[in-house]
């Protein structure tokens, strides 16, 4: 410890005039570094790595809200993205339940419509489902009695039976409107 001289100034050994000495230099050593913006964080990262319950004041404190604004940025997202999965996956299924209902399909047959969707690169349930029923069409339900066919309880039969001239009038009239319609279309 520094003697007081009689005129008020202090005398130092040699040992504490080096001491002092050094610790004069690492204070503006650590003073040139932890005034600098780029090196202050890396030498507190340091600092906290070497003595992680040091409390090192308002650079803790940033660290930990950083943290927790970082923690709720990524839960924000993820529940964003797992919204937007959701609603991705329900406008899925509601094309694959329309397309399932139009065709008549069941489930078994839902999973072939799949498996064509993935081997020739469909992206339609409507388009797929239509592909597996132009490959498979399903069998004519004849309602037998007896030996009788019944074909009159069949959808159409009647007006076939009734006209047969007017009714394949009817329906070829129908598919070259529909083909003009089409053709008229594509022009646009």
């Amino acid at each position: 410890m520094p003697r007081r001289n009689h005129d008020g100034t202090f005398i130092y050994t040699p040992e504490e005039h080096a001491y002092a000495g050094a610790a004069h230099t690492q204070k503006q050593f650590t003073d040139e570094i932890f005034n600098d913006p780029e090196l202050n964080d890396d030498a507190r990262r340091l600092i906290n790595r070497k003595h992680p319950n040091l409390d090192q004041g308002t650079w803790s404190s940033e660290q930990r809200l950083k943290a927790e604004i970082a923690a709720l940025r990524k839960e924000k997202e993820d529940e964003k993205k797992a919204a937007e999965d959701a609603k991705r996956t329900d406008r899925w299924q509601q094309r694959k339940d329309a397309a399932q209902k139009k065709y008549g399909l069941t489930d078994e047959a839902m999973g072939k419509v799949e498996q064509i969707m993935k081997d020739e690169e469909i992206y339609s349930y409507e388009e797929a489902a239509q592909t597996l029923t132009s490959r498979e069409p399903k069998p004519i339900e004849a309602t037998m009695n007896n030996h009788y066919w019944n074909y009159e309880k069949q959808d159409g039969f009647k007006d076939i039976a009734a006209d047969p001239e007017k009714w394949g009038f009817n329906t070829l009239f129908k598919d070259v409107s529909r083909l003009q319609q089409k053709q008229r279309n594509e022009q646009f």
